[in-house]
């Protein structure tokens, strides 16, 4: 005779294991998908120009941000994000870092093992509330999460454009 009891705990043991395998399946499809997404050249045609405006293109692992000049001849970034509104308005601001992502995202989510399955679930499901990140830099220098790039005026003016919408 079959125990009730026994089979009914082998079935939802079973359920749980094909659920946390079906998890553990979808975490390494994402993340693939997203390596193999960001491996493909959206303009593999582009050259940087001989003149133009240096910007920079960092990031922390996590999030990725467009450091540009605080004052060009395009935009003066302190008329939109005033240093005066940071806890130390004085010093010498040369750049202003930009980025955008989701609230929760930028606001809890230092590093990776901080992202909750339920959070990415409710972003992908939901959307999420947008939030823009602005940082102010005195005089950035190259590293290896800091990369300089000359674009065009007119590509920087499309820049300005965008973040100024």
């Amino acid at each position: 005779m079959v125990n009730p009891v026994a089979a009914t705990t082998r079935g939802a043991l079973r359920l749980a294991r094909r659920g946390l395998i079906g998890l553990a399946a979808a975490l390494v499809l994402f993340a693939l998908a997203g390596w193999v997404g960001s491996s493909i050249a959206r303009n593999p045609d582009w050259r940087e120009p001989d003149a133009g405006i240096e910007i920079m293109v960092e990031t922390n692992g996590i999030h990725t941000a467009l450091v540009l000049p605080a004052s060009t001849a395009i935009t003066d970034w302190h008329d939109f994000f005033p240093p005066g509104d940071i806890a130390n308005p004085h010093r010498p601001y040369s750049h202003v870092s930009v980025s955008w992502g989701e609230r929760e995202v930028f606001l809890n989510t230092p590093t990776w093992w901080d992202l909750s399955p339920m959070t990415v679930l409710r972003i992908l499901g939901f959307g999420g509330e947008g939030l823009l990140h602005v940082a102010h830099y005195v005089r950035p220098a190259p590293n290896a999460d800091l990369r300089v790039l000359r674009v065009s005026e007119e590509q920087y003016r499309r820049i300005v454009g965008l973040i100024e919408t």
